[in-house]
């Protein structure tokens, strides 16, 4: 195939350019998850759903699966398959840092092996220690979901989890869950303004949270999934053996791998040739999505905090309902908005004009 179209490029003038592939590295990661939880004021339509796209983002972006590995995959819609309570192992664990939180989260539905038991694969995921960066923790993550769908069988609260016991003798602690909620997926999907009981979140629609998120962010264009497996991939380049590396994308060839391997040369020749150390922190910036953002660009409507997402004073609604006494409540929710005292200062809530009854 490639040879024909080489010789169709030749003969006929067709073009050989390739479709651009963003890279979102580590450090991307944490510009975006800052942003979300800082910065962005958009409102999402269930808090909850900020939570499962910060734990979906910190997968991508430490392991590099593929999302339909993670979340329902587009190719095998219907299926309600992902990961599941069931797949993921809580388990308390002794490290050089101390006592910590660790997770392992069984991986039923990689590519070319969805479905056979005996080539599932564990992937780990263990607590942050750093303070400065406990916001790319995904144990934490994970609990907050768990605790709020009552998964464990003897934790309850966030409380439960400050004490950490463990035999002297053991290694390992496992924190069970129960058996009712093995087969409940992590991340659900929005069913009208509420959580699904049972159904997980599509891939499709991770993708659309994820691109407006970060288009609000100030990235200019297309960042998707695939932007932080090829980020991972990029990452690990040269550090893992290419068996390893085969591995832990789960591919079939290691030629497969030079798709994922930015165009934008990850060298430091100006250095190098100088006989001085590479400044690697910049070329990594060189070459992903971090380099075309700009945090002051028009972002997509409804991204601002507007009239229309904050609510009236109850005192205001009371003096309009009373002057309309007709009118349906929705009515005059919007007749509220609309007074000129009805202020959006953030830092001050919205009070009544003190010239109400003068106004009507």
């Amino acid at each position: 195939m490639a040879k024909f179209i080489k010789a169709l490029a030749k003969r006929e003038g067709a073009s050989t350019k390739a479709r651009p592939k963003s890279v979102a590295l580590c450090v991307d990661s944490e510009a975006i998850l800052f942003y979300l939880w800082c910065c962005d004021e958009y409102t999402f339509t269930h808090p909850r759903i900020m939570v499962q796209l910060t734990f979906f983002l910190q997968i991508l972006t430490f392991w590099g699966l593929r999302p339909g590995e993670v979340v329902e995959s587009s190719v095998h819609r219907g299926s309600n398959k992902g990961i599941k309570y069931g797949d993921v192992t809580l388990s308390l664990v002794r490290c050089k840092e101390g006592l910590l939180y660790q997770l392992s989260i069984r991986l039923r539905n990689r590519k070319f092996k969805r479905g056979v038991e005996s080539e599932t694969q564990d992937i780990v995921l263990k607590e942050e220690t750093e303070p400065r960066k406990r916001f790319m923790c995904p144990v934490t993550f994970f609990l907050a979901m768990a605790l709020a769908d009552g998964v464990f069988v003897d934790q309850k609260i966030p409380a439960d989890f400050v004490h950490r016991p463990i035999k002297k003798t053991a290694n390992s602690r496992e924190i069970h869950i129960r058996d009712d909620k093995k087969d409940l997926p992590v991340l659900r999907k929005l069913q009208g303004n509420s959580i699904s009981l049972d159904q997980i979140m599509s891939a499709h629609s991770m993708l659309d949270y994820l691109k407006s998120l970060c288009s609000r962010c100030g990235y200019k264009g297309t960042v998707t999934c695939y932007s932080f497996r090829r980020g991972f991939a990029n990452a690990i380049d040269g550090k893992v053996s290419q068996g390893r590396m085969k591995q832990v994308l789960g591919h079939k060839s290691d030629q497969i791998f030079q798709s994922y391997i930015t165009s934008v040369i990850g060298i430091d020749t100006q250095n190098v040739v100088r006989q001085k150390p590479e400044d690697s922190t910049h070329v990594d910036f060189s070459r992903s999505i971090a380099l075309t953002r700009d945090v002051a660009a028009p972002r997509p409507q409804g991204s601002l905090l507007d009239k229309r997402h904050l609510d009236p004073p109850d005192e205001l609604i009371d003096a309009i309902a009373a002057r309309y006494p007709n009118r349906p409540h929705k009515e005059v929710r919007r007749l509220a908005r609309k007074q000129p005292d009805f202020s959006m200062n953030k830092l001050n809530k919205p009070t009544a004009p003190a010239w109400l009854d003068g106004f009507f």
